[in-house]
């Protein structure tokens, strides 16, 4: 089955782009660069704790301004 027939088209191309970055445990810096790039280049405030979290703060939903950040 080729990922090209699979619906939600964005959903199984996103899938396959993160599923070819190489991310075992205690070697996810490939993946940490490649979501650091991801929201950097789309504006979005990024930062990279201690641990190798990426937090990304994003604007929240028109009309979820007042719901609690997850």
């Amino acid at each position: 089955m080729k990922i090209e027939n699979l619906e939600p088209q964005a959903f199984f191309r996103w899938f396959a782009a993160i599923s070819d970055i190489p991310h075992e445990s205690k070697k996810e810096e490939k993946m940490i660069a490649f979501l650091e790039a991801f929201f950097k280049s789309r504006n979005i405030p990024v930062e990279t704790d201690r641990f190798g979290n990426v937090l990304a703060y994003l604007a929240a939903t028109p009309g979820y301004e007042d719901q609690p950040a997850i």
